[in-house]
This record gives structure tokens, C-alpha cells and sequence, in this order.
């Protein structure tokens, strides 16, 4: 059902499984998002040494880490920094199986719906490929409630695939096509990211690539 995506701008998940999409539709099929959350999961551990070699998380008292998932980067950053305590923030099932999988002393769990649900407080915050799911209506929201839950001199670490402007085939314009058919959604450019951000009251302070 991809056309339909692509003539309507609708998620083409909606189409095929309309109660409640693609999450819906692992909500109610728990071996699928089994499988889906241990392949984000794996996704993530590849992506973890890249991320540390790019930004410093050793200033921060708290990182809070929304729709962390098993909490694979959380781990990895109080791991190497000793000061630095953690909060992972996503479904309900998602913390439950992830507080599950290993306690951590300095590793807390918050279950909710970041549309619903106040987020946890911390001096910075983690979004890792969430905004990509979303379109800009609904990823300003998510980013008023991050901006409710922190003060003034919160760091907002956003990480994502950036999707590339050339004309050539490549894997940021593949997964632009799955975000379409999956979540009527899209990869987007740096600049794109910047006046997302700059429109909910974030100032864009560095951008690195990696």
C-alpha cells in the first residue's frame, strides 16, 4: 500500500492495520514487538561508540532518555561516567521488560506516552530517533513537553539519521520512504532539524556529523 502513502501523504500502516497503525499493531502482538524492540535494540548497541565519541555526557547530573527503549545508550553512558545518573522514559511495557532485563542503581524507569504523560526531569535529554516518526505538528509537541520538564540551562541531545540532499541513491532516502509508508513521516536535513527546534524554543548550539 505504499502508493496510497505517496498519493496522500497517509501512513500506508494506518491503511493495512487501521487499529492503531504499526503500534498498534505490535501493542497487540507481543512476538512481533518482541522481535522489533530486540532489533532497535541491536540497532542501537552499533550506533553507542559513535555517539560517546561525540559528545561529552560527564557534565550532566542526569540524562533522561525519551523512548529509550531497552535503555542499551543509558547503560552506556553511566557506565563510562561514573557522576552521572539516568532516567529512561517510554511505554509502559517497554520500561517494565527494560528494568527487567538488569537493575542499575543509578538507572531509574518511567513508563508513559510523551503525549500524555509529564516527562521526567533531567539536565539533559536524549532523543534518539524520535522525531523521525513524527511529523512537525506532533514532534512540537513532544518537544514543548520536553521543554515543560526542563529549566533554562537544559542540553536537548537529538540523534538522528540526516538525510542527505544529492541526487544518488542512498540509505537516508530508503528510510525516507519507510517513514512515509510507516508513520506519514520523513528523514530530515540538519537545517530542517534546526528550525523544528528553533520553532518549539530551542537554540541550536552545535550540530556534529558522524
Amino acid at each position: 500500500e505504499l502508493m496510497h502513502a505517496v498519493r496522500t501523504g497517509q501512513a500506508a500502516s494506518a491503511l493495512v492495520f487501521p487499529d492503531g497503525g504499526i503500534w498498534g499493531y505490535l501493542q497487540a502482538n507481543q512476538t512481533e514487538a518482541a522481535v522489533f524492540g530486540q532489533a532497535m535494540a541491536e540497532k542501537s548497541v552499533a550506533q553507542i561508540a559513535d555517539i560517546l565519541a561525540a559528545h561529552d555526557f560527564s557534565p550532566y547530573e542526569r540524562v533522561v532518555d525519551i523512548g529509550g527503549g531497552q535503555g542499551h545508550l543509558l547503560r552506556a553512558i553511566i557506565a563510562r561516567h561514573p557522576g552521572v545518573n539516568g532516567t529512561l522514559f517510554d511505554l509502559p511495557p517497554v520500561t517494565e521488560a527494560a528494568e527487567a532485563a538488569g537493575p542499575n542503581e543509578r538507572l531509574s524507569f518511567t513508563g508513559g506516552d510523551f503525549f500524555d504523560t509529564a516527562l521526567p526531569f533531567g539536565d539533559a535529554v536524549v532523543l534518539m530517533e524520535v522525531l523521525h516518526d513524527w511529523d512537525d505538528e506532533r514532534c512540537g509537541e513532544i518537544l514543548q513537553a520536553v521543554r515543560r520538564a526542563g529549566q533554562e540551562d537544559m542540553k536537548l541531545i537529538v540523534i538522528e539519521i540526516e538525510m542527505t540532499e544529492g541526487t544518488g541513491p542512498d540509505w537516508p532516502k530508503l528510510l525516507d520512504v519507510v517513514m512515509l509508508g510507516l508513520f506519514a513521516a520523513r528523514q530530515r536535513t540538519n537545517r530542517e532539524y534546526e528550525t523544528l527546534l528553533n520553532a518549539n524554543g530551542f537554540t541550536v548550539s552545535a550540530q556534529m556529523t558522524t
